[in-house]
């Protein structure tokens, strides 16, 4: 097992000062890679060593995702203090433990929903004095952080702390921000800001600093929020598209690999969209084609028979044109009308999207929009695409509510496109315009994240 002077060698330079700290409540905040998540585990395990009494207890917001994340960091920890897993520490998947070999402390895992099922499962004699909340902006309000604190620091006489750990919210007025500049007004509180600048480079690797360099050079606003951690607050428009290519052919030594389809579908006003994705031989991403129908001020509608038709027809002229094959159909989950009749219909199943929070997704659509690695087909259907991602707004009064919102509202085409748009996909003219193909194109986003890079 490592000795004290070889753990200061495990963490980053700039938590040397804090790493042994008693404050009550310790806040961590910063950007990505500033290695937050790697330093808690290490600094829970060094106190439970050096204090048998020592419980810890570790809540993230989903139960779910518990194992891959904060179990395997712990783990991690003890494997990089020298310990082995089997002999100087043991652990447990249901529920989640792992305890020290020769001592009486452990660390207990939970979820933010079943926190006092969790407390019913740790023996009365343990002692809890370190709770860590990983991911805390992943919570709901801080009336959450309040009942976790409540249940585990009963009958604790000695010291008692709290761990916090996230990546600040771009929004300003996010709960958390707002949360974290009253805690700094308390003289328990000790909040230390980090970023990847402070940390080994070695630790780091070549890849990760260039893309961060070439995110600084292309959207520093971003590059400031993802790597430094600054709140950079949320402006009029949701997208900055600035970096975005326009292209009028792809070019002759890249091929297309493979297609993947994002799909939005609407009813009484709201447009039915499909969005086509490429991905080329140089993992390039490129926006092929859009499908745009719009029933705003149409007597007569689109069925979903219809739909399915022409979703079957534009793939078929994708894969005919690109040589290649569908690789996702991605729709929002709600939607069964055009799932069911699509299955019926080709036998084909369309996928429902796993949701995240809105301001998440539109996040992950304006990473790749800042990568330097998406463009645009530039196409009559396509422009579509690019009049709803550079008009996107936030609702009025969403962001100042902590809940941002973009603004739905179907507004008429301007006669920067002569009033009217002609898909020659759906073989109709729309006259209205609002955050259809941004749905769609989210869609497809999230669901391949890894496959589109976006994944850390």
């Amino acid at each position: 097992m490592s000795n004290g002077a070889e753990v200061s060698n495990l963490i980053a330079p700039h938590f040397h000062d804090t790493f042994l700290s008693l404050y009550p409540h310790q806040i961590d905040k910063g950007g990505r890679a500033s290695t937050k998540s790697s330093k808690n585990p290490l600094k829970c395990i060094v106190h439970m060593l050096n204090d048998e009494s020592c419980n810890v207890v570790v809540i993230k917001q989903a139960y779910n995702t518990i194992r891959q994340s904060v179990y395997q960091e712990f783990k991690r920890a003890f494997r990089r203090l020298g310990m082995v897993e089997g002999i100087d520490f043991y652990s447990k998947l249901s529920p989640y433990r792992i305890s020290i070999s020769g001592k009486k402390n452990a660390i207990y895992f939970g979820g933010l929903s079943d926190y006092e099922a969790l407390k019913g499962m740790i023996p009365d004699e343990d002692t809890i004095k370190i709770v860590y909340l990983s991911e805390i902006s992943q919570f709901k309000t801080p009336d959450d952080i309040d009942q976790v604190n409540a249940t585990f620091s009963r009958g604790n006489d000695d010291y008692f702390i709290t761990l916090y750990e996230y990546n600040p919210p771009k929004n300003k007025y996010h709960w958390v921000n707002v949360w974290c500049d009253k805690m700094g007004n308390r003289d328990d509180v000790q909040i230390t800001h980090t970023d990847y600048t402070g940390v080994n480079p070695d630790w780091l690797g070549k890849k990760f600093i260039q893309e961060a360099e070439n995110m600084k050079r292309l959207d520093e606003s971003r590059y400031n929020w993802i790597y430094k951690g600054v709140v950079t607050g949320l402006d009029g428009l949701v997208f900055d598209t600035s970096n975005v290519g326009l292209i009028d052919s792809i070019v002759k030594k890249e091929r297309i690999l493979f297609i993947d389809i994002g799909i939005d579908t609407g009813h009484m006003t709201s447009a039915t969209v499909f969005v086509a994705m490429g991905t080329t031989s140089e993992r390039r991403l490129i926006l092929l084609d859009t499908y745009f129908y719009s029933p705003n001020q149409k007597s007569i509608k689109k069925p979903p028979s219809e739909f399915s038709k022409d979703l079957y027809n534009f793939e078929n002229k994708l894969c005919k044109k690109y040589k290649t094959m569908i690789d996702s159909r991605i729709i929002d989950s709600a939607e069964g009308g055009i799932r069911n009749q699509y299955f019926a219909d080709y036998g084909l199943r369309l996928k429902g999207v796993s949701k995240e929070k809105n301001e998440t997704m539109y996040d992950y659509s304006q990473e790749l929009f800042s990568s330097g690695k998406f463009s645009v087909l530039n196409n009559l259907n396509n422009k579509i695409f690019s009049l709803e991602h550079q008009n996107a707004s936030w609702k009025d009064g969403s962001v100042e509510s902590g809940n941002p919102a973009i603004d739905t509202t179907e507004r008429k085409i301007t006669d920067k496109m002569e009033k009217t748009y002609y898909n020659d996909n759906s073989e109709d003219a729309a006259y209205y315009y609002a955050e259809h193909t941004v749905d769609a194109f989210k869609y497809l986003i999230v669901s391949n994240l890894r496959k589109y890079n976006l994944k850390q």
